[in-house]
């Protein structure tokens, strides 16, 4: 609803890019994870931690890991959406 009030489509869209490192979930929950895209085009995330609003300020993006996901090798694709735009 606030994004249609502000013009902006409803949903976010999404990306798949390449993690910078590898990156571990516990694989009965789903997370969100705070980061940043480099030069090259490779996703950066912060480890779990809800308090971390330094983190929550420098994030440019979101990275999804879904239920049943426990380990991402570097180089694996993970679906982003930008929250710097």
């Amino acid at each position: 609803m606030l994004r249609a009030h502000a013009g902006r489509p409803a949903l976010r869209p999404s990306e798949h890019l390449p993690l910078a490192h590898a990156v571990d979930s516990p694989p009965q929950k789903h997370q969100l994870r705070r980061g940043r895209v480099d030069e090259a085009g490779r996703v950066h995330v912060t480890p779990p931690s809800s308090h971390l609003l330094a983190d929550l300020a420098s994030a440019e993006v979101l990275a999804h890991l879904p239920v049943g996901v426990d380990h991402l090798p570097a180089g694996a694709p993970i679906e982003i959406w930008r929250i710097d735009d």
